[in-house]
């Protein structure tokens, strides 16, 4: 049985066509007014920033290297499909801890892993797999538990409950089922085919990303705040990218600079945060931490925007004085850099620990 739909109530209405990017640009930079004096930017720690990085390792990290296999597909549309499953369906970084804790790993070896075992096992990744996808099968072949067992704590027997990750394997569920029946609403076999007919028909990454967001709605990331609604987009952002880095002669973005940074959450705060780019008051920081907060989801979404709007203002001032080495930074740059940066791990985990939480982020 698929599971509940992952559309959420809070949503923002879709910007007008043709203006996708630039809306993510304008709505976070708006929202910065609003945010005072809860969430600031402070540009004048930008420079100082700019000044520190090195040039040889902002040159290795800032080109983010595309996504190799080592598989043998059958034609170069099975391998596009393939990768753009990948991106898709990499979502829930907020369950790292926790797969960590309980099978030391994160969300995206998992999506990978398991996705390598479709492959591997000769399965369909069509449309009609993905919208009949079971959590079983999900259990099976991402090598997700769904129950533990635990001792009774008075009483020589175990005792059976869901385990801590199973909501984890529901979203993916939910996600893939969602994915396969708006593939064949539209008509499309499978991811790769339908990613190959919105190029052809978008010629742009605006409306390629723009295109990705109407069709399916598992990728709107688009909250709408009490104050001013927040848009980001950016698995939708993550798609064109690394199609565009995997198969330039498939995907070739003339406008592929215009995406923006793609990750807003995890330790990307936490490091705006450390430089004294981004601050947050006490107030935020402990709704950060509580997901029984009233206001968490709506802060988490403030808090992404803003980080977006610093990055952002990074870029621009990258270019506005012309700091050596950093003079062509773009967003698509930065993103990888600031990843490349975060995945060392003595520094994520002294950054992160120190700032940032991911109790609200879970329905990314």
């Amino acid at each position: 049985m698929p599971a509940p739909s992952t559309t959420d109530p809070t949503s923002a209405p879709l910007p007008p066509p043709g203006t996708f990017l630039q809306t993510v640009r304008n709505s976070s930079y708006s929202l910065r007014s609003k945010n005072a004096p809860e969430i600031t930017i402070n540009e004048d720690a930008i420079e100082p920033f700019l000044q520190q990085i090195n040039v040889d390792q902002w040159k290795t990290l800032s080109t983010r290297p595309p996504l190799v296999l080592p598989l043998k597909f059958d034609s170069p549309e099975q391998e596009i499909n393939f990768v753009g499953l990948v991106e898709f369906l990499t979502i829930g970084s907020a369950w790292n801890h926790e797969l960590q804790q309980y099978l030391n790993t994160n969300n995206r070896d998992v999506i990978l892993f398991g996705l390598l075992s479709l492959h591997l096992s000769s399965m369909p990744l069509t449309a009609s797999f993905f919208r009949s996808i079971s959590l079983s099968d999900i259990a099976n072949y991402f090598n997700i538990p769904l129950q533990r067992e635990l001792q009774h704590p008075t009483l020589p027997m175990t005792l059976t409950e869901p385990h801590p990750i199973k909501v984890f394997a529901e979203l993916l569920q939910t996600t893939m089922n969602e994915l396969g029946a708006a593939l064949e609403e539209k008509g499309h076999k499978d991811l790769g085919a339908y990613l190959l007919n919105a190029f052809n028909q978008a010629g742009s990454a605006t409306k390629f990303v723009e295109s990705l967001n109407r069709t399916f709605s598992t990728l709107q990331d688009a909250t709408y705040t009490p104050s001013h609604p927040i848009y980001i987009f950016s698995r939708a952002q993550r798609i064109a990218h690394t199609l565009h880095q995997s198969f330039p002669s498939k995907f070739p973005f003339p406008d592929v600079s215009d995406l923006t940074v793609c990750i807003t959450d995890s330790t990307i705060p936490s490091f705006l945060a450390s430089h004294g780019i981004l601050h947050a008051d006490k107030v935020v920081l402990e709704a950060l931490k509580d997901s029984s907060h009233p206001e968490a989801k709506y802060l988490i979404a403030k808090v992404r925007a803003a980080t977006l709007d610093g990055c952002l203002a990074i870029v621009r001032k990258a270019k506005e004085v012309g700091a050596e080495g950093l003079q062509d930074m773009n967003g698509e740059g930065l993103d990888a850099y600031l990843w490349g940066v975060v995945k060392d791990k003595a520094y994520s985990d002294r950054v992160q620990s120190s700032w940032w939480t991911d109790n609200q982020c879970k329905w990314y």
